[in-house]
């Protein structure tokens, strides 16, 4: 059965037999096995660096070591799940096929993590398939004791003898390599193991920790091909309903979960275990094949019976009572065994339109939206999360999600949310000029940047004295409203981009109005201001995005916030968690430069009401909603401080998901363009 799955899904017409006689010499492989052989892939760190080795298995899949995958990304070796950050890997060039540099995430189901004597694999998918054909290749079933095999590595292929091969039940462990006068470098975990043409019998993992320091473990392939999971038999029976079946993220996570657990690893108990769930499920489970291929055939079958799922938990609990491991795959089983407020088409739908938008943090959180047990007629918080990355996402993908919320609100007898309308952004870049008085004159950009990503430069200004910029700013906010017709609804947002050394300029107080009752910009209009120097510097980009994203999927009440001082007062963080702040130097700037997106910074004295005010918003107000919060605030301040100043709260919100526009540098030639 497997040898079949294994031959339709890699496109090769048969297993090697093992009768077949190599035509290479002594340590080299035959032109013919060269020909076959897989194509190496390099798995790069977060420097860019090579950390490990990988193979195509197809046209869009790599197998490599676990351990390596976790290296790059910086987890822990011993992981027990897979991660879901995308990593880079490069294919390296044949005589056929160029290099190529490419992006690859984890496939669901197919981590095995490394354990003290097994495991050790992982299965990557290229989040862009290329276009080229893979080379001709073979695989074989497994490797035998005493067979010569080949490890090719980016910097040469090494001869070896196989000096154990796993026994057939376990397939999980690891077999030894004897290598003889030269052994793999750096970087060589992940290779593939070939026999004398060039079939792949099994997966490099590490040297072994020897006296003589010429052995090295190997994972069979076997072993490897059974984490894919279109390659993993399922039982007999009917199938589950469309709407009933798991997703198979759900699916690989209750796999995984199982996996850790030591009663299942146990050649004891866990035959045991599987008598009990037989006799009081009545479910089908072969003892007799490795572990692995019986928890998933136990688990294909349970997340179709809820009841199952928690005799399971019953039995474990009485084979390991009182393991925390045990009742951590308790409060798992428990969740899935609660019915879902989606079905999983709908669910895995989302899973797809939410990934166009580059959120991959919020995937994994997709079931802890699912509120269950609201009230007839309340809307579901997961509708409500729905509808703003509607409001946020690409004009495509917002008429999608805004069609999938719709469809899930009629099903479930609720009205269907809104998309909130965005606004178009008024973008105001700031700068001292070069010439004049140093400090007192200002050269100032303004782009409307509307929600289609189009944009239009509406002035650009050589020089604005220190007392003439505010007049400038409102002129150019009056223009602004009068042709994006915003006087008729909610005020748009203001977006100053401003270097570090202006963060002190108080953007949100220019007065916008000349009428006896003053209108002040940042009571009228949503002002923020973004960094120059983030937006600038390609190199902060990435910790910029990666933080911006954690703190879109962080729920408010989760986040690690702080405040500190610096640029010349305080300011309150709103991700805290990881940054590092030296002894000398700002540390506001410090939090900029290693991307912090969302802080609120102030120069006035807070009193203690108005900085428990402020720490209460920022541990409570959703990230996309935190400029209107700002702003109302500033309102309520305003009215409440009517004899003196209220302090000033200047916010800081770099959104790196939305377009950013290039300013344009001015010289002295540039002109002065009018709207």
């Amino acid at each position: 059965m497997i040898d079949r799955l294994l031959r339709e899904y890699l496109g090769v017409s048969a297993l090697r037999p093992d009768n077949r006689r190599a035509r290479g010499t002594e340590g080299v492989l035959s032109m013919e096995a060269r020909r076959d052989a897989p194509r190496l892939v390099q798995i790069k760190g977060r420097e860019g660096r090579p950390v490990g080795s990988g193979f195509l298995i197809s046209r869009h899949q790599i197998l490599t070591c676990a351990h390596v995958v976790t290296a790059a990304l910086g987890l822990d070796s011993h992981s027990d799940h897979g991660p879901r950050t995308p990593l880079q890997v490069a294919l390296l060039a044949t005589g056929e096929e160029p290099a190529e540099e490419a992006t690859a995430e984890v496939v669901p189901g197919s981590w095995l993590p490394r354990r003290a004597a097994s495991g050790d694999v992982a299965v990557l998918r290229l989040v862009e398939p290329r276009d080229f054909l893979p080379l001709p290749r073979t695989i074989s079933d497994r490797a035998r004791t005493g067979h010569v095999v080949r490890l090719i590595t980016a910097k040469g292929i090494l001869p070896a003898v196989v000096k154990d091969a796993p026994q057939l039940d376990r397939s999980d462990e690891w077999g030894l390599l004897d290598f003889g006068t030269g052994l793999p470098g750096p970087g060589s975990s992940g290779s593939p193991v070939v026999d004398e043409l060039g079939a792949v019998v099994g997966v490099f993992t590490a040297l072994q920790d020897a006296p003589d320091k010429k052995s090295g473990r190997f994972l069979p392939l076997s072993a490897a091909l059974q984490r894919i999971p279109l390659l993993v038999p399922q039982p007999a029976g009917a199938a589950l309903p469309a709407h009933d079946a798991p997703t198979l993220r759900e699916f690989s996570d209750l796999v995984e979960a199982l996996m850790a657990l030591p009663v299942i690893r146990s050649p004891l108990l866990f035959p045991s275990l599987v008598q009990e769930l037989q006799a009081a499920t009545g479910l089908d489970v072969d003892e007799h094949v490795p572990v692995r291929t019986s928890v998933t055939q136990l688990v294909r079958q349970l997340m179709g019976r809820p009841e199952a799922l928690r005799v399971l938990v019953d039995v474990l609990r009485a084979l390991d009572p009182g393991s925390s491991e045990v009742e951590a795959f308790a409060a798992l089983a428990d969740k899935f065994a609660t019915p879902s407020l989606l079905l999983a088409g709908e669910r895995n739908r989302l899973q797809e339109l939410l990934a166009h938008t580059g959120s991959e943090g919020a995937l994994g959180r997709l079931r802890d939206l699912e509120e269950r047990g609201d009230p007839p007629g309340r809307t579901p918080a997961l509708l409500e999360f729905v509808a703003r990355r509607a409001a946020a996402a690409p004009a495509d993908v917002r008429a999608e999600l805004d069609a999938w919320q719709k469809r899930v609100a009629t099903r479930l007898g609720i009205r269907p949310l809104p998309v909130p309308r965005q606004e178009p952004v008024l973008s105001i870049a700031v700068d001292r000029t070069y010439w004049g008085e140093e400090g007192r004159h200002y050269h100032l950009t303004a782009l409307i940047v509307r929600p289609d990503g189009t944009t239009r430069r509406m002035r650009l200004v050589e020089e604005a004295g220190h007392e003439s910029l505010p007049q400038t700013v409102r002129h150019v906010v009056g223009q602004f409203e009068l042709q994006e017709g915003t006087f008729t609804h909610l005020s748009a947002p203001i977006e100053f981009v401003l270097p570090f050394r202006l963060l002190t300029l108080p953007v949100e107080k220019f007065i916008t109005a000349d009428e006896t009752v003053p209108h002040v910009l940042g009571w009228d209009h949503p002002v923020w201001v973004a960094p120059a120097e983030l937006i600038e510097r390609d190199r902060l980009h990435w910790r910029w995005r990666r933080r911006w994203r954690s703190l879109k999927d962080t729920p408010p009440s989760e986040r690690q916030t702080r405040w500190v001082r610096g640029a010349g007062g305080r300011a309150l963080l709103l991700d805290a968690a990881g940054l590092i702040f030296p002894r000398s130097g700002d540390p506001v700037a410090a939090a900029l430069l290693q991307g912090s997106p969302v802080l609120l910074w102030t120069p006035d004295p807070l009193a203690p009401e108005t900085e428990a005010a402020l720490s209460d918003m920022a541990s409570r107000v959703p990230l996309e909603e935190i400029p209107e919060a700002v702003r109302s605030w500033r309102r309520q301040q305003a009215s409440r401080h009517v004899d003196e100043p209220a302090a000033r709260i200047c916010l800081i919100y770099a959104d790196p998901e939305r377009l950013r526009v290039a300013f344009p540098r001015l010289s002295p030639a540039d002109p002065v363009a009018e709207p």
